[in-house]
């Protein structure tokens, strides 16, 4: 049994990273400074890239909720305002997504 941040941070957290890193990529980022920007190592950002994670992940990474995050968090990055994940609206999007059901 998983608890829901459990189930946060297996799947809904690692989708985000997935965006994240997925619409830096696209506006030439390179890999290292993806790593830096976020927080992981550039073999994470590698994995993240080459779509190297579940089908869960990448479903969830596809929902407008996590595209919607993603895009402000990626617009902050490009601003270099504070790029800490707002736990609030995140905590929220979980129990939205009601991940503990879905994905335990």
């Amino acid at each position: 049994m998983l608890l829901p941040c459990e189930v946060s941070l297996k799947y809904f957290l690692p989708a985000l990273r997935a965006r994240v890193v997925e619409e830096l990529y696209k506006l030439d980022f390179s890999q290292d400074e993806i790593a830096k920007k976020l927080g992981i190592s550039q073999a994470a950002v590698s994995k993240y890239i080459n779509k190297n994670y579940s089908k869960k992940i990448a479903k969830i990474k596809e929902s407008e909720e996590i595209k919607n995050l993603a895009k402000e968090f990626v617009e902050n990055i490009l601003k270099n305002k504070d790029v800490q994940v707002d736990f609030k609206k995140f905590c929220e999007l979980c129990k939205k997504q009601k991940l503990s059901k879905n994905f335990s």
